[in-house]
């Protein structure tokens, strides 16, 4: 689990990448608030987010709600992507990209004149890649 920090961006991600541990994100805000690299990095397709409301009113049925609706093959799928983007998360893993991403979002930024443009939230934009892997449905072939 990982609750929403003091900065947008939370240690508890990085340890669950670390561990290949699916994090379930407890922010209403988190993807517009922002997160690593929302451009190169497709956190929404390897955690689970739940409002924080949701979690305040019944953290047990909420929690029990989102294991009800994501599959075990959907659950695979998000594993495969938290461990292929380590690189892109981690600075200690072998072949870590973190700082190349950093002179990637340090460009886009630029462009933008320091801006996230209209909305904070910057979609990733590769997914056509890793299409194969999933259905319409968002499961894990």
């Amino acid at each position: 689990m990982a609750p929403r920090g003091d900065t947008p961006s939370t240690q508890r991600l990085y340890d669950a990448a670390e561990s290949c541990s699916i994090p379930v994100l407890i922010s209403d805000s988190v993807f517009a608030e922002g997160t690593p690299f929302q451009c190169l990095v497709p956190v929404k397709e390897m955690s689970l987010t739940v409002s924080e409301q949701k979690i305040m009113r019944n953290a047990g049925g909420a929690l029990q709600e989102l294991m009800d609706i994501v599959g075990k093959e959907r659950r695979n799928a998000m594993r495969y992507f938290l461990k292929h983007f380590a690189k892109d998360l981690l600075w200690h893993d072998e072949s870590s990209r973190v700082a190349e991403n950093v002179l990637l979002e340090a460009v886009r930024w630029s462009k933008n004149d320091g801006k996230m443009g209209d909305g904070r939230e910057c979609e990733f934009v590769d997914l056509q890649q890793h299409s194969a892997l999933f259905s319409k449905e968002g499961t894990h072939r």
